[in-house]
């Protein structure tokens, strides 16, 4: 898993640095890092009995 980590990482930054977006880009994965480390919203992210609008709701809300 670390090496497809890797890999992504590799390709957002390329993306980003192409774009001239690295900051924009930074901020946005924070706020994805945020997310997923609050366990209240990894359980309502993960919640397949939620439909997905209310999860995508749930998660534009924090």
């Amino acid at each position: 898993m670390a090496r497809s980590a890797s890999r992504y990482a590799r390709a957002v930054f390329e993306l980003a640095s192409e774009e001239g977006a690295v900051e924009r880009w930074s901020e946005r994965l924070r706020i994805v890092r945020e997310v997923f480390n609050d366990p209240t919203a990894r359980a309502v992210i993960a919640n397949p009995s939620l439909p997905t609008e209310t999860r995508v709701a749930a998660v534009d809300a924090l």
